[in-house]
């Protein structure tokens, strides 16, 4: 199909930077402060008259459960040292709380004081478990050399580290406390600022198996990680939320010293905010994920506003940049004053609630969004050549949504004659929201092969023609690109599949590839528009696939006898034509119905006596046609289109296909497709 000239753009807010100086005036809590805020109380006023006042209404019942409802100290031994920590409870909790959440104080400042309501920005946790139904607890780290309560995390050279196995007790807390309540691990979470933070993502590495999820404000990878679980850093994908102040200078943004008020960087250093993201994407297999972006600014008297992107995956990490911040913990409700120190604090977002949503997200079974990369073939296999030469089109691969069962298929999308990937995307979604991996290959499609052999002599010449696109065998026809086996579709494949498996491992691509690197034609369902689709029943005359679908095509038509090509019959089919489908328009004048379903018949496609079947209106299973066919007209959107190629790609083009009430592809929503193909 020629190129209609609508790219695909994937959904990602508009990028705001703001950036301005601010100057705060108003009295705030100090960063370090242990204690509470209190105002003056008045004394009792007595009533004037004879009866006594009535008493006081009696103080909330203690929830159920080991802990006491409200704040409470608690200890426990590990390792012959006795260590602290403070659990809250809800009032109104009975039962087994939500979640267990862990929340980990900074160094040198508070402590276990972060717990105190209004202390810290930390002691919001609390009044969100209120609402939110789980329950906090609040390690207490041990005295470092400095004699400020800290953590050991994975610094190695950190001159003023206590030596305690501080993930030895945090193992033990977490096992001890989510024992009591009988909650699995996953509902177990971890979040820290500081200090704090980087112990949490300390755990995250040493312990995986023992957190959901993790978030850390103001905290970075150790530059120099200490021997052991530490050594390599995160090997283990988890979903994590990191936030960091874009001037913070405790825990350098830009990497380097942390905490260095006395010039001697004895406090060790860490990688930069950025660098230890992109670790974590690494490791989630998110690096070729493009983010989605949020800019929150509802305090113009901070810094600048809060970015966040969302790395979308099995493993979602999501990441707030906080433009202009300094190093305090970000909220909105525990405001901490400005000092040269900790730098200004971010007022856009509270950290204890975007965490608990994230954290949420996990335990609520929220859809997760399917993961979807645009990858150009030359990346791949230096062999191959960029198509089109002038400006190369990706192909877009998308890991299925985990929030799904995945259904150990890959589904397989060619565009049309000059066509391209990213303009239909709509159906690689509706496969993935289904549990399949999905790829929309880019290959070389640069002339209709009606061009090249509609009026040709050669009985064979559509079948030599699209032999040399889709199998890199053979010769090509006159007036055809010559194209080397490397840029064939079944070699640009197997390519992809193996970066994807080398790239993204997490996302299990190499279940398709043989052990030799070729394709596994069985776990294959493969589709296509246009030449597209006739591409796709070469594939199918060549290989087992597992299924076939076909979009308003074959179109292979001899102009001189008015006859079909026939390849569609004559080639004995390799996929049996059971699994084989196709789907056509009406009003198509490129690809008629009547040319198309008679390449169906040839392929053994089963239909009712009048020709394909009509699917307006219509539901699953469509009487068991495979021939099925539409008479709605293409999205009005499309209007500035030509009418021959709005008709001709209706059928699947993501600008042209009809929508249903909400926007949605309508034969997505209306099963035409998982008919055809998701089986």
């Amino acid at each position: 199909m020629p190129s209609t000239a609508l790219p695909f753009r994937l959904a990602i807010s508009n990028i705001r930077h703001m950036r301005r100086l601010a100057l705060i005036a108003s009295t705030m809590l100090a960063l370090a402060a242990c204690g509470g805020g209190g105002g003056a109380t008045s004394g009792p006023v007595t009533p004037p008259v004879t009866p006594p006042p009535p008493p006081p209404p009696p103080p909330p019942p203690p929830a159920a459960g080991p802990y006491p409802a409200g704040l409470s100290d608690q200890s426990l031994a590990v390792g012959g040292t006795a260590r602290q920590f403070r659990v809250h409870v809800p009032a109104t909790l009975s039962g087994a709380p939500k979640a267990l959440v862990f929340v980990l104080h900074g160094g040198g400042g508070a402590g276990l004081g972060v717990a105190d309501t209004g202390a810290h920005p930390l002691s919001v946790f609390r009044t969100v478990a209120d609402r939110e139904g789980f329950v906090v607890v609040y390690p207490g780290g041990l005295p470092a050399t400095d004699g400020q309560d800290g953590w050991v995390d994975c610094r190695a050279d950190n001159g003023v580290s206590s030596g305690a196995d501080d993930i030895g007790f945090l193992a033990a807390l977490i096992e001890r406390v989510r024992g009591q309540y009988g909650l699995a691990t996953t509902r177990v979470f971890m979040a820290g600022g500081s200090n704090g933070a980087m112990m949490t993502q300390a755990f995250a590495i040493a312990r995986p198996d023992l957190v959901a999820a993790v978030a850390s404000s103001g905290g970075s990878l150790a530059a120099n990680p200490r021997a052991g679980a530490c050594a390599a850093g995160p090997t283990t994908p988890k979903p994590i939320l990191l936030a960091h102040g874009t001037a913070d200078t405790q825990m350098p943004y830009d990497g380097g010293c942390v905490a260095n008020l006395g010039g001697n960087c004895n406090r060790g250093q860490v990688i930069s905010a950025q660098a230890t993201r992109d670790r974590w994407l690494q490791v989630n297999g998110l690096a070729g994920v493009t983010p989605t972006q949020q800019v929150v600014d509802l305090d113009a008297s901070d810094g600048g506003p809060a970015n966040r992107f969302d790395h979308a995956g099995s493993t979602p990490l999501r990441w707030w940049r906080l433009d202009g911040a300094g190093h305090t913990v970000a909220s909105r409700t525990v405001l901490v004053q400005p000092n040269a120190t900790t730098g200004i604090q971010n007022r856009d977002i509270e950290f204890a609630e975007v965490t608990w949503a994230f954290f949420n997200e996990r335990l609520s079974g929220a859809t997760i969004p399917s993961s979807e990369r645009q990858i150009n073939a030359t990346a791949t296999d230096p062999a191959i050549t960029a198509e089109p030469a002038a400006g190369e089109v990706p192909h877009v691969a998308i890991n299925p949504s985990p929030s799904v069962n995945p259904r150990g298929k890959l589904f397989v999308f060619l565009p049309g004659t000059q066509g391209r990937t990213t303009q239909t995307v709509y159906i690689l979604r509706a496969a993935a929201t289904r549990g399949f991996h999905a790829i929309g290959l880019n290959y070389p499609n640069p002339t209709a092969m009606g061009t090249l052999c509609g009026t040709s002599a050669d009985p064979e010449c559509y079948w030599k023609a699209r032999s040399a696109v889709v199998l890199g065998t053979g010769t090509t026809v006159p007036g055809q690109t010559p194209v080397a086996r490397a840029d064939s579709v079944v070699n640009r494949l197997a390519k992809i599949l193996a970066w994807l498996r080398s790239n993204q491992p997490a996302e299990n691509w190499g279940q398709y590839l043989l052990a030799d690197g070729s394709v596994d034609w069985s776990k294959v369902v493969v589709s296509g528009h246009s030449q597209g689709g006739g591409h796709a029943g070469v594939l199918a005359k060549s290989f087992t696939l597992s299924r076939a679908c076909y979009f308003s095509s074959p179109a292979d038509w001899n102009e001189t006898t008015d006859r079909p090509d026939g390849w569609t019959a004559s080639k004995p089919n390799a996929t049996p034509a059971a699994r084989q489908y196709g789907f056509g328009s009406d009003s198509d004048t490129l690809v008629p119905n009547a040319r198309a379903s008679a390449h169906w018949d040839a392929f053994g496609l089963s239909r009712p006596a009048s020709g394909p079947l009509l699917v307006d209106g219509g539901t699953p299973p469509f009487a068991g046609s495979q021939q099925l066919r539409t008479a709605l007209p293409p999205n009005p959107a499309s209007a500035g289109v030509s009418t021959v190629l709005r008709n001709h790609g209706l059928t699947v083009v993501d600008a042209l296909t009809p929508v249903d009430a909400d926007g949605k592809p309508l034969f997505d929503t209306n099963g035409v497709w998982a008919y055809l193909c998701f089986q």
